[in-house]
């Protein structure tokens, strides 16, 4: 492989470029590789709560802000560093978030 087709796959970026948007949530695919998807959430006003059923196992933490994710009735307090790890199918709900909250989530078919 040549120098041009290894760097042609570099691809850069920086998270705080995204602003958040005033209500729902923005979503912004990183990178999609292999199976792995990476994925920046970044929170607004979020009004009543989300419910999520994934077909596809999910890690995902905080890196700015803090919420409260439900996962079989149980309340989970998010703050930057916390994460999750929520294997595929498994009901889960975004109870609150601070408008502002910027979330990485890493989803494995």
């Amino acid at each position: 492989m040549s120098s041009d087709e290894s760097t042609s796959r570099v691809r850069r970026g920086n998270l705080w470029d995204t602003p958040a948007p005033r209500e729902g949530e923005d979503v912004d695919r990183v990178v999609q590789h292999r199976g792995v998807t990476i994925e920046q959430i970044v929170s607004g006003v979020v009004d009543v709560p989300l419910d999520f059923d994934q077909h596809f196992d999910e890690w995902v933490t905080v890196v700015e802000g803090a919420a409260v994710l439900r996962v079989g009735g149980e309340d989970t307090s998010m703050a930057p560093g916390r994460w999750l790890f929520l294997p595929r199918n498994t009901p889960h709900r975004l109870v609150s978030v601070d408008p502002g909250t910027r979330w990485l989530a890493v989803m494995i078919e």
